[in-house]
């Protein structure tokens, strides 16, 4: 288009009505530009052919065209306002549209013009991508996978790792057309989004939150992005602050395996140097989508006839309740350790099953108790299957949305025992192993199926889910390679998706051996202050002890393995809770009523940072990093007397400890100079294990 000199020249592609709520912001920020250019999707409605426009439209455009691709090839209109040859153009419009068509005849006829070929997608894309649910604003089939680095950082090597990732894998540059019949298009550029944030410690869950409900807009390529939490303005090494990062992605293009394989390629990536040897991966989720659509239809649809319920079943561990009335997404977490995970597996193996057998058992078990059978009844609930263990070449490699969601129907009969329902489990297991490929909107031929229908019925029963997934470690044989670069990562887990159904359970092992447990549920279904238990948060007492009905009770949670039984002080504790037990010593058991939490293990609300470094909250717990650094108090001054109770773990010869009586600063200093200090240190000598170093009046800890 030709200008003014006084206007200025350019144009803008319409995205002020984005779903996007940052570009929204970001566009109409800008000033606006004297032409503008709408894409518009194959089946979305065209103005008419170029007319004048009498009076202004909402759009602020004096020129305005709109394009598509139709059937017989691409169609391009004009409107403008009465001024636009004054303000944008001294070519008439007409002329200008036949400019603009034979500019595009020109490019159509140059020769190795590069022409993106169109692939259809799975079942499984095309379903989230045509569900309202999937959106933007709803926060629905979006993960977040965050880690912490730990040494120093150079962006500018971190930002050119991540785009030769995105260079090498097309699913990064794969984005959706849309119409009655959505197709995949891959892209052949596209620049990586990598957003740095100052945050300071604290609870960092409304960030997430707010990434999350910001969602994709799958329209346009690159369903991934990261977020570098960085802890404040001033770094006094480059070692000594962790950087956190998040990696959000959409699962109707990335799954969680696929997340843990991208990232392992980005720190190959980034080990040498921001470049990934090689070209494009293959095979890819173009040839995914050909092999998928080679299957036979006929053996999916027998495989989920044969897992169809005859009749209604139980499908979830609770009974029926009215609406809550809330909204959003609960969350719970259990952890076994390295210890009792191994028993668990030691024991499953007795039966020739495996620890996703136990859990499955479990559910089933919990869904038959729910549902108050008298005798044998049927359950129902949804299994989820990485997708990799299809007969294509590269599928356990290959980044895209392989994970799939598969019906079990099993009968519960109080008269069997666990290990016959343990091997019935197995059994399927081993069975649906050759359909990790099968989705219900799959098994829909263009005819009417009443087989297919029905199944799909069903499906929609499974009112919870089960996924037990040990994705590739991202920094398999990478350790030593990165520690010699003065670098380690810490990885903090998947905050996994919301599920569409009403529950979700979900287990991984974790980097020390453990078995994770994390429950996902919808909070208009199910409210979790209605249960009584479960509020101890990450402060869950290991041992305690308990005047019971003119009895006494105490418990432990130590003594799993036999290596404990030789620590001296754990059968003097053992030894102590006996004693007290049979009556032959006395103990303080009363339950400590009127104190008032200052930490509830799940926020650091009230507290505030004084001086460089912070506090990362993980599992309940504190940990300090970096400088000088107090965390303080300031929702509430105590005075007076009081009393206070505190618990430490230190690591190695740390030290610890925690200051009383100081004035209210964000100066760590104040808290030095004036207050009174308890020093805990673990480790040293025993008259100096835990000390005053000053003494504070009227005060109790």
């Amino acid at each position: 288009m030709e200008a003014r000199p006084a206007a200025g020249g350019g144009f803008g592609a319409c995205r002020e009505w984005s779903p996007d709520p940052l570009l929204r912001d970001t566009l109409r920020s800008l000033p606006p530009a004297p032409a503008c250019l709408t894409l518009h999707g194959p089946h979305e409605p065209l103005p008419h052919h170029a007319r004048r426009v009498a009076t202004p439209r909402r759009t602020p455009y004096p020129v305005h065209a709109g394009a598509r691709f139709t059937g017989s090839g691409l169609r391009l209109e004009l409107d403008w306002l009465p001024d636009a040859a004054r303000t944008v153009t001294a070519t008439p419009p007409p002329a200008l549209a036949e400019q603009l068509h034979q500019l595009l005849r020109d490019l159509a006829q140059a020769a190795g013009a590069p022409i993106p070929s169109a692939f259809a997608p799975t079942p499984q894309q095309t379903a989230l991508f045509t569900g309202a649910d999937a959106r933007p604003g709803t926060g629905r089939h979006v993960e977040q996978l965050v880690w912490v680095w730990h040494g120093p950082l150079d962006t500018d090597r971190f930002t050119a790792a991540w785009q030769s990732v995105f260079d090498h894998e097309s699913v990064l540059r794969t984005a959706f057309l849309g119409g009655a019949r959505p197709q995949l298009m891959v892209h052949s550029r596209v620049t990586v989004e990598i957003t740095r944030r100052l945050h300071r410690a604290g609870d960092w869950s409304p960030l997430l939150e707010r990434d999350r409900l910001r969602g994709f807009d799958l329209r346009r390529p690159g369903a991934l992005r990261l977020m570098l939490l960085e802890p404040g303005p001033a770094r006094p090494t480059a070692a000594s602050l962790p950087t956190r990062i998040v990696l959000t992605y959409h699962r109707a293009l990335i799954d969680t395996w696929s997340a843990h394989l991208l990232l392992r390629e980005f720190y190959r990536a980034y080990l040498a140097g921001g470049t990934l040897p090689g070209g494009e991966r293959r095979p890819d989720l173009r040839d995914y989508s050909a092999w998928l659509a080679a299957q036979d239809r006929g053996a999916g649809r027998e495989f989920t006839a044969r897992t169809t319920p005859p009749a209604p079943p139980a499908s979830r561990p609770a009974r029926p309740a009215p609406a809550t009335g809330l909204s959003g997404v609960g969350r719970a977490r259990l952890r076994l350790d390295a210890a009792e995970t191994s028993r668990l597996a030691h024991w499953a193996g007795r039966w020739g099953t495996t620890e996703s057998s136990v859990l499955q058992a479990v559910w089933a078990m919990l869904i038959y108790r729910a549902c108050g059978a008298g005798g044998p009844a049927p359950v129902f609930f949804a299994v989820s299957v990485p997708g990799r263990g299809i007969p294509l070449d590269g599928a356990d490699r290959m980044p895209g949305p392989l994970r799939n969601a598969l019906p079990v129907h099993i009968e519960v009969d109080p008269a069997h025992t666990v290990p016959r329902l343990l091997r019935t489990l197995r059994d399927r297991a081993l069975d649906m192993a050759a359909y990790e490929w099968v989705f219900g909107d799959f098994l829909h031929p263009d005819t009417t199926d009443t087989a297919a229908t029905a199944a799909a019925t069903a499906a929609a029963q499974a009112g919870t889910l089960i996924v037990f997934e040990d994705p590739p470690h991202p920094l398999h044989a990478l350790h030593d390679d990165l520690a010699a670069h003065g670098i380690r990562a810490e990885f903090a887990g998947t905050v996994p998706a919301r599920s569409v159904l009403p529950l979700g359970l979900l287990a991984h092992h974790d980097d020390t051996g453990g078995l994770v447990v994390t429950t996902v549920h919808d909070r208009a279904l199910l409210d979790e202050s209605s249960y009584s238990g479960g509020n101890m948060s990450g402060d869950h007492p290991i041992a305690w002890c308990k005047d019971y009905q003119g009895g006494r009770a105490f418990y432990t949670g130590g003594g799993h393995t036999e290596e404990s039984y030789g620590d001296t002080a754990f059968r003097r504790h053992l030894l102590g809770g006996i004693r007290w037990a049979a009556g032959m010593t006395e103990a303080d058991c009363r339950p400590e009523n009127g104190y008032t939490a200052l930490f509830d293990g799940s926020s650091t609300s009230g507290w505030r940072q004084a001086g460089p470094g912070g506090f990362t909250l993980t599992d309940g717990s504190l940990s300090s990093y970096g400088g000088l650094g107090l965390l303080w108090y300031a929702a509430k001054e105590f005075t007076g007397s009081y009393s206070l109770k505190l618990d430490w773990k230190a690591a190695g010869d740390d030290n610890s400890g925690v200051f009383l009586g100081f004035p209210a600063s964000d100066d760590p200093w104040s808290a030095v100079n004036n207050g009174y200090e308890i020093r805990v240190e673990g480790t040293r000598t025993p008259d100096r294990t835990t000390r005053w170093t000053a003494r504070a009046p009227a005060t109790r800890a």
